[in-house]
């Protein structure tokens, strides 16, 4: 009894960022001034969502990014950073995606909230990662992701192709 009301529990804070973080990108365009960066999620006709973003490399800026009170990691992206953190989820948004650091133990949660359809090992900063693609098993909105490990806990990376394919995977890098 008492492990299915954590697994309510936990189930429920994630599902609560995966709304937050749907909220973020649910509108059609995003313009960040200061930058001249322009983001845009476009709608398929099977449900898909794209989401892309056109990037000057003299506007990105890189950030080291604190967790737990600690430099973790720094990234290059092109604005803002927010950062959430409620109960063991930190998610740090940005305008070209979020980063999401929770628990190993939620990689199954965050499986299980998408059905499956195409999984690619890669590598980010040296480290093993897979990048997930699938429908949500909510609503069937098709989404994108890369789960990396360090330690105990899981780096979830969540947002646009160039985010995913690009900015993640060539300057994202551990400070430890």
């Amino acid at each position: 009894m008492k492990k299915i009301f954590w697994i309510v529990i936990i189930g429920s804070l994630f599902g609560a960022i995966f709304i937050f973080t749907r909220i973020v990108f649910s509108e059609q365009t995003k313009v960040n001034q200061n930058t001249n960066v322009t983001a845009s999620v476009e709608q398929q006709e099977d449900g898909a969502e794209t989401r892309s973003s056109s990037l000057s490399p003299d506007t990105l800026q890189e950030d080291i990014f604190e967790f737990n009170g600690e430099k973790t990691f720094t990234l290059r992206h092109s604005g803002e950073v927010t950062k959430t953190t409620a109960e063991d989820i930190t998610t740090f948004i940005i305008p070209e995606g979020s980063i999401s650091i929770v628990p190993l133990s939620y990689e199954g949660i965050i499986r299980h909230s998408l059905s499956v359809q195409q999984e690619e090992k890669i590598v980010i900063d040296g480290r093993d990662a897979v990048k997930i693609a699938g429908a949500s098993a909510k609503d069937g909105t098709f989404f994108t992701y890369i789960l990396l490990t360090e330690g105990n806990k899981l780096y979830e990376f969540q947002g646009s192709d160039t985010f995913l394919t690009k900015l993640v995977p060539e300057t994202f890098h551990f400070l430890r």
